[in-house]
């Protein structure tokens, strides 16, 4: 049932002068079962009680719990970096409000940016084609072996090798679920 219709006829029933639970009664016996709760006919006959018969909603204070998403996007693409608590700082919203709207544009972090949360045809072909010269790269020159990684982060040692007794038996070997990680004793990334 609509609104604007449930509260139309919740005046009525308080203009006929029926209680609370008569007009919950007989609203929910000629609609559906369920169409108006008892506290929901409450507020409404205390509304209209006070003089008030408007069946509009009253203006609320505070923050707006939605925004422009074309404004939002626009302010996301100025500035890629900036936080979510910034951009509800600008736009005078609350930080939930900016976080459900991201969502809706489907924009995510990464790398302390705002990015659209899928790829487009242009960049999945660019990617495909980086993958694709660094695994004939690697082929005549296996820089991959030159690569230490360490959780989800990941650098590269530029031909010094940083792990000197991997294949000594100095090296404490730590199973990980990805993988293997060597301790090298006294070495400043592992030791």
């Amino acid at each position: 049932m609509d609104e604007k219709l449930r509260r139309a006829i919740l005046l009525y029933e308080f203009k006929s002068r029926r209680s609370i639970s008569e007009a919950v009664r007989n609203i929910n016996a000629a609609f559906d079962p369920g169409s108006v709760s008892k506290s929901t006919a409450g507020y409404w006959f205390r509304k209209f009680a006070s003089g008030c018969e408007s069946l509009e909603d009253s203006p609320r204070t505070g923050r707006p719990s939605s925004i422009d998403n074309q404004a939002l996007k626009e302010l996301v693409e100025s500035d890629p970096t900036q936080t979510q608590d910034e951009m509800a700082l600008k736009l005078g919203v609350s930080r939930q409000t900016i976080c459900a709207h991201l969502k809706q544009l489907g924009k995510v972090k990464k790398l302390y940016k705002w990015v659209p949360h899928e790829l487009s045809d242009q960049q999945m072909f660019r990617r495909l084609e980086v993958c694709s010269s660094l695994l004939r790269r690697n082929e005549t020159d296996p820089f991959l072996d030159r690569i230490v990684t360490v959780d989800d982060n990941w650098t590269t040692d530029h031909g010094r090798q940083l792990l000197p007794s991997a294949r000594s038996s100095h090296g404490k070997t730590v199973g990980k679920k990805d993988g293997i990680c060597e301790q090298t004793p006294g070495h400043p990334l592992t030791g």
